[in-house]
């Protein structure tokens, strides 16, 4: 039996909700992502080499749309291009911290 108190984890929201995922390894925890297909694993290096000075961090909370990540079915959902620019600009000016 595992726990999850090993884990470092951090949080993703959307509009259909929260889940929480383990910022090391990317595996999705307790996810009831109400959709057909939830996402089972976060895409952590593709974000690291989209944000390289910005690494994700365990106890913050992230847009989904800024996330790649595989679902349970193995599709892969990209992050959201526009979402990704709109959210560089309300960082570069001071709207979002990271």
């Amino acid at each position: 039996m595992s726990t999850n108190q090993n884990l470092c984890l951090a949080t993703v929201s959307g509009t259909l909700g929260k889940f929480k995922f383990d910022v090391i390894t990317g595996m999705v925890v307790g996810c009831f992502y109400p959709v057909d297909d939830p996402p089972e694993k976060i895409d952590v290096d593709e974000y690291a080499k989209s944000y390289p000075n910005t690494p994700i961090q365990a106890g913050q909370t992230y847009d989904v749309l800024d996330l790649g990540y595989t679902t349970v079915s193995g599709s892969y959902e990209t992050p959201t291009c526009y979402w990704r620019a709109e959210r560089d600009y309300m960082v570069m000016h001071g709207e979002l911290p990271y």
